[in-house]
């Protein structure tokens, strides 16, 4: 297959996968753009009710410290996608959260 249709056919795909409305398919989904570090792919994602919930918890669930860099990277992603949504005061509040912790 040529590159190009190769490209529209994988955009056409992951499009498709998106209309889902099984939410464990999303999180399997959000969890391989995580893993694969395909973090604006994640943050490009328009209209999922199940992305906020998955970023959320995502932050409670590393906020042990245990994984320090997968925590920051976390609530990085969760700043920017409250900021790519216009949620500013919620986008401020995990900024803010994040400055506190490198006091």
């Amino acid at each position: 297959i040529e590159n190009k249709v190769s490209h529209v056919l994988t955009f056409q795909v992951f499009n498709a996968a998106l209309r889902s409305d099984d939410e464990l398919f999303h999180v399997e989904l959000y969890r391989w753009l995580l893993n694969e570090k395909l973090y604006e792919r994640l943050l490009n994602i328009k209209g999922s009710s199940f992305l906020e919930d998955f970023l959320t918890r995502g932050c409670t669930m590393t906020d042990n410290f245990q994984d320090s860099s997968r925590t920051l990277v976390m609530y990085d992603l969760l700043w920017k996608y409250y900021e790519k949504n216009r949620n500013y005061s919620s986008a401020a509040k995990i900024l803010a959260k994040l400055a506190e912790r490198h006091r």
